[in-house]
């Protein structure tokens, strides 16, 4: 083996000196309890600017009317009477001839 003519340089000089870590407590309540109210106020920043702003733009307006009934509901025409004695005669014109043979028995 040949001796290598450049020799490396000592490494232990570029080596950075940094205090010892505390550990920390295996779950970060303060950081969680930040982030926990940073995305609770930024959504009720969102609720309000959207009520506030964006929902009334797009609200359609709406009329209202108040009717009254021309018909005395207690005391209706007779033309209501007629008209369910026709849908009665009609239902019971449509029933098969098997369930009116049945009715007669």
């Amino acid at each position: 083996m040949s001796a290598d003519p450049h020799p490396r340089p000592d490494l232990s000089a570029l080596r950075i000196e940094r205090e010892p870590e505390k550990e920390q407590s295996s779950i970060p309540i303060g950081r969680i309890l930040g982030w926990l109210f940073f995305f609770i106020a930024l959504i009720a920043v969102g609720v309000f600017v959207y009520n506030r702003w964006i929902l009334p733009g797009r609200a359609s307006l709406v009329e209202t009317l108040v009717l009254k009934p021309t018909v005395n509901i207690n005391n209706p025409p007779a033309g209501r009477d007629r008209l369910s004695r026709r849908r009665q005669a009609v239902e019971d014109h449509a029933e098969d001839p098997i369930t009116q043979a049945l009715r007669e028995i």
